[in-house]
């Protein structure tokens, strides 16, 4: 019986392991999409600062899996080639920074325990 007990938790730990590797990553995966769409704009835009602060959000908040990373690649690349045909159309930093902000709380409360990086300044310099 002791046996059956642990070839079930043991099966039970691989199929989550999996799960998590593989295709398991709906938890956060909207966070980390919009995190780079906004990524993406703030490069279109030249707002490398705030483009710095969302790689660091990704890198400290975010599992580092294929899966995240794809879908952060992902959405930066559609977000700047949308925001690359509208250069005019470009947030404020202050607006770039209030979302990243908003971001970083959505990824805080999906990744709990993760590190947080160091702020960057996003709004105008002196």
């Amino acid at each position: 019986m002791l046996r059956v007990i642990w070839l079930v938790l043991l099966t039970a730990g691989i199929g989550t392991a999996q799960a998590a590797e593989s295709g398991g990553t709906d938890i956060g995966a909207d966070e980390v999409r919009d995190l780079g769409q906004l990524n993406g704009q703030a490069l279109a835009c030249r707002q490398f600062e705030a483009s710095k602060t969302a790689k660091a959000l990704l890198i400290h908040r975010a599992p580092k899996t294929r899966t995240y990373g794809a879908l952060f690649e992902s959405a930066t690349n559609a977000a700047f080639v949308t925001q690359a045909k509208d250069p005019g159309g470009c947030p404020s930093e202050l607006a770039v920074g209030a979302r990243l902000s908003e971001l970083a709380a959505r990824l805080e409360q999906v990744f709990p325990g993760a590190t947080a990086p160091a702020p960057a300044a996003t709004g105008p310099g002196p």
